[in-house]
């Protein structure tokens, strides 16, 4: 019994370091594939060491909170999602709307992912809409990808009447206020998916403000 405790305090350093060099965040299948054994994790949990940020989703204790907990959990816990829509016009900062939910692109066809935690809303897109301006934010540790700002207000016109019409002209606003020599990219994209008929008068009525 008298050595039991060193032998745990040696085995959760080691797990301690295998986080620290994977940026503090591992999915439950990642961290086991590293070594780590499943009962590990729980007595690190119950030990206070780890945190269980969601179903299968570990940060070690000591790293500093996460400063986008949702896209952070979303990112690792659903590898091919894309953050879109109003998730990712907030995360460009050309929105001032938010919605309870995080939107993610997946590609059509994929099999519905199941999340405890956060909220989130699924879009699908054929493989070339859904490769189309993808960004990738290594965010606390974790490659988080997102729609660029031209991609995201493509897909909030072609979403507009869930939306709503003042969320994307908002968008649109501080867009062309923030990254007006990007425009050109803007209707690329809008004629790659088909809206450039519709977004463009939108932007073009704003030239006359």
């Amino acid at each position: 019994m008298s050595l039991r405790y060193p032998i745990e305090s040696k085995t959760n350093e080691k797990v301690m370091r295998v986080f620290e060099n994977h940026g503090g965040v591992l999915r439950f299948s990642e961290a086991v594939r590293l070594g780590v054994r499943p009962g590990t994790l729980r007595e690190m949990v119950e030990a206070d060491q780890l945190d269980q940020l969601a179903r299968g989703l570990y940060k070690l204790k000591s790293t500093p909170e996460l400063s986008d907990p949702d896209l952070v959990i979303v990112a690792a816990k659903i590898p091919k999602a894309v953050i879109c829509l109003v998730s990712a016009l907030n995360f460009h900062h050309i929105t001032t709307h938010s919605r309870g939910e995080v939107d993610i692109l997946l590609p059509r066809g994929s099999h519905p992912p199941v999340l405890d935690y956060p909220p989130i809303r699924v879009h699908s897109a054929v493989p070339s809409a859904y490769e189309l301006g993808q960004e990738v934010h290594h965010i606390d540790g974790v490659n988080v990808t997102v729609t660029d700002p031209e991609k995201t207000l493509v897909d909030c016109v072609k979403h507009r009447n869930d939306l709503g019409k003042e969320i994307l002209l908002e968008a649109l606003r501080l867009y062309r206020e923030r990254l007006p020599q990007r425009l050109n990219r803007l209707f690329a994209y809008a004629k790659t998916c088909r809206v450039e008929a519709i977004l463009r008068p939108y932007v073009e009525a704003m030239v006359h403000e």
